[in-house]
């Protein structure tokens, strides 16, 4: 086998191996809470779509949805915690090595710093929309916790679908 033969080989399988670990639904070992996290989204989106209709005709209805709304981001909340939980367990349990070196960064360290950093943005979040009154400004951190939520997952952003003709308009 040549050299170049033997490069393109290498190099296929480093690309292979690393679109198989882009995928969260085949690189996590929990593939549960991925799919949990997308239904997590999914009813998310239904209940807001609930709220904001019933904001607009019923303000008693909407009051409920909030509600409903708020216990769901509580549990969401919780639940990424629990995970924040689990990924110190497995810390602990390896030997309580956290720090990563340049050379080997430690994918539990950082996996755990990333959820902290995501649990205290879905606070915040909740924290503001619990303290706004505007019905748009709710809206809007709503749609910005569903996002956090599919970031956090690994789903891509929703784009909307244009037809040609306004999007020949643009350019």
């Amino acid at each position: 086998m040549n050299t170049r033969s033997w490069l393109a080989m290498v190099a296929l399988t480093a690309g292979v191996a690393t679109i198989v670990s882009a995928d969260p639904r085949k690189s996590s070992p929990d593939s549960n809470q991925y799919r949990n996290s997308v239904s997590v989204a999914d009813s998310l989106n239904v209940t807001i779509d609930q709220w904001y209709d019933a904001a607009l005709h019923d303000q008693g209805r909407a009051h409920g949805f909030e509600k409903q709304l708020l216990k769901s981001l509580q549990k969401d909340i919780d639940n990424t915690q629990g995970r924040i939980r689990q990924l110190r367990d497995q810390i602990s349990s390896s030997g309580g090595q956290i720090s990563s070196t340049d050379s080997v960064p430690n994918p539990l360290s950082d996996s755990l710093t990333r959820l902290s950093e995501i649990v205290r943005t879905k606070r915040a979040l909740v924290d503001a929309i619990t303290r706004t009154d505007a019905l748009s400004n709710k809206y809007r951190l709503l749609g910005d916790y569903v996002g956090l939520i599919r970031r956090e997952v690994g789903l891509p952003k929703l784009k909307l679908a244009v037809d040609k003709k306004s999007e020949a308009d643009k350019n």
